[in-house]
């Protein structure tokens, strides 16, 4: 498999699972009354956006070379 393609798959996959992590902790602290598992909820979901830095690092990293940059934007 492709670099490239295996990285936006764990992007994808990462903020899936972080906003399934989200729902349940965010329930879990309605249903308890907690609120420090609703903080929690809402720094789960914040973590969404570092995969979302991912998708877009590589999106940038693949493009192909160009005058300025003659080996690509890669950093191999």
């Amino acid at each position: 498999m492709d670099k490239n393609k295996a990285s936006y798959i764990e992007g994808f996959i990462s903020i899936l699972v972080n906003i399934g992590l989200f729902a349940l902790k965010l329930w879990a602290g309605i249903v308890s009354g907690s609120i420090a598992i609703i903080a929690d909820a809402w720094h789960t979901l914040s973590d969404s956006l570092s995969s979302i830095i991912v998708i877009v690092g590589v999106k940038l990293s693949s493009k192909k070379p160009d005058k300025e940059h003659p080996f690509g934007h890669h950093s191999r």
